[in-house]
């Protein structure tokens, strides 16, 4: 298991918090950057751009599918409130997901693009804003309870992750599918698996 340790002072909290989630930022970049040269070679500056598009769209669905309820997670001081506000940050995700499936059909039956996407990269995006809510949810509550070691981990798990499949996708060559796009969810996934088993929801609820 990763044991990420800094120089710091038990008794300077805060330093030791900013340092575990900079730490884990830092080391999932460098981890990037390092399989940059190896990505560009089996993907096309075509994929590249539909990877682009893809993240664009699901950072701008994602801010609405939350509904903000991740920020009352944090700010909720009794944990009823907290834990119900967990819930509502997943749960609001299907008013999105219900007018995505009706574009995603509309997308299919008459082969049309929405935001420069076909529909199974539609379909890929509706699977993207069940786990980023979901993620959502959880990377808020480890940062109300203050497990900022397992932010940082976990984007380093996630980070690998992405980076492995994203590699095996690339040579393999799926066709009419984007090997960064699956790569990412892949990591997603892990992250929300990760977190999930840390926090320990079972206990929770």
């Amino acid at each position: 298991m990763l044991n990420l340790k800094f120089p710091f002072s038990k008794s300077n909290i805060f330093f030791r918090q900013v340092s575990l989630l900079a730490g884990g930022a830092g080391l999932a970049q460098l981890i990037n950057v390092i399989s940059l040269p190896i990505l560009a070679r089996l993907y096309s500056p075509v994929q590249f751009g539909e990877f682009t598009v893809f993240f664009a769209a699901l950072t701008v669905i994602g801010a609405f599918s939350t509904l903000r309820y991740e920020a009352a997670i944090l700010n909720e001081k009794k944990y009823s409130k907290a834990k119900g506000s967990f819930i509502l940050t997943i749960v609001s995700g299907l008013f999105v997901l219900f007018f995505l499936s009706i574009i995603i059909t509309i997308s299919y039956i008459f082969n049309l693009n929405f935001f420069g996407l076909s529909w199974l990269y539609l379909l890929l995006l509706f699977v993207s804003i069940i786990l980023f809510n979901i993620f959502t949810a959880l990377y808020s509550w480890c940062n109300r309870q203050k497990k900022y070691g397992y932010l940082a981990k976990g984007r380093i798990y996630a980070t690998i992750v992405v980076v492995i499949f994203s590699i095996i996708f690339g040579y393999i060559h799926f066709s009419g599918v984007n090997g960064l796009i699956i790569g990412s969810l892949m990591g997603m996934g892990f992250n929300v698996l990760y977190l999930s088993k840390k926090i320990n929801l079972k206990k929770m609820f």
